[in-house]
């Protein structure tokens, strides 16, 4: 989990925006800078679905999950110059309020996670045999934080190394910048918004490139003919408080609803944990030995 120096890349991408010179998108930008420009950022992401094609039963599951991000300095600097190494994060997914999954970044040294996968049994439609892995994933992890040390995940798959953090980095700078040329930036109906919308057509023919830049594969487009996108940022004083992303297609419709604040929340690695060993997990997920 690296997720610090993409924030950092993002609040960059966003400042070069500006180059059209409207006040709206000025205002959109310095929202987005906003996001690092503090020691402390705390977010929480909500998504919602809506259609005639969507079960009903997926949409209550998947508005009862929240995502919430948090970013802490430890040497006062401003989250976009912190860096990596006096930045720690923290990363949680919850399922109606309560968290089922915690993952922590300690200034690039190791990582923590903790898993309470309880509530997750109240799932709609959740099989039998879902609902016993569940129950057998919860007696071993039994709801206590684990540690894996940059070593382990510096082999383990899917984990970035520095050139890897490098391209994701520029993969989210580009994208910031490709949505910012196909967007319309305007005035909100308060002082403290701001509005970008777009088509969907123009919206994934822009970040077509850069997503086959990144993988290193040729991608190929959904097939969508037509559907339109919304962001509605408010940003008091400048700074980003809430963004709602709305898209609409063919009768379906997915909002996103992201809250920001920049409280004084120090993230810290966990008072006790259990070093990470294959023997626990049998392997699965992680390589490596532990620290």
């Amino acid at each position: 989990m690296r997720q610090v120096s993409l924030v950092a890349a993002a609040s960059m991408a966003a400042i070069s925006l500006s180059a059209c010179g409207a006040t709206p998108r000025q205002r959109l930008d310095a929202a987005a800078h906003s996001l690092a420009a503090s020691p402390y950022m705390q977010a929480t992401i909500a998504l919602r679905l809506k259609g005639a094609k969507v079960p009903a039963s997926v949409t209550s599951d998947l508005g009862s999950f929240t995502l919430r991000v948090e970013d802490s300095s430890t040497n006062g600097a401003t989250l976009s110059k912190a860096g990596i190494s006096a930045t720690n994060s923290e990363v949680d997914l919850l399922y109606k309020g309560k968290v089922i999954l915690a993952v922590r970044a300690i200034g690039g040294r190791t990582d923590y996670f903790k898993a309470d996968l309880s509530s997750l049994t109240g799932v709609a439609g959740l099989s039998a045999s879902a609902s016993q892995s569940l129950s057998a994933a919860q007696a071993l992890l039994g709801n206590r934080w684990f540690s894996v040390p940059a070593s382990a995940l510096a082999s383990s798959p899917g984990s970035l190394n520095a050139a890897q953090q490098k391209k994701a980095s520029a993969f989210v700078t580009t994208v910031i910048a490709a949505i910012g040329s196909s967007s319309h930036v305007t005035a909100g109906s308060s002082g403290d918004q701001v509005v970008a919308s777009g088509s969907l057509p123009s919206l994934l023919a822009a970040v077509k490139g850069p997503f086959e830049t990144f993988s290193g594969h040729s991608a190929t487009l959904p097939n969508v003919s037509s559907g339109t996108w919304k962001v509605v940022i408010r940003a008091p004083a400048g700074k980003l408080s809430t963004a709602v992303l709305a898209a609409e297609e063919g009768g379906n419709s997915m909002s996103l609803r992201a809250t920001v604040t920049h409280d004084k929340i120090q993230v810290k690695a966990p008072s006790t944990s259990t070093p990470y060993s294959s023997s626990i997990f049998g392997g699965a997920g992680l390589s490596g030995q532990s620290g």
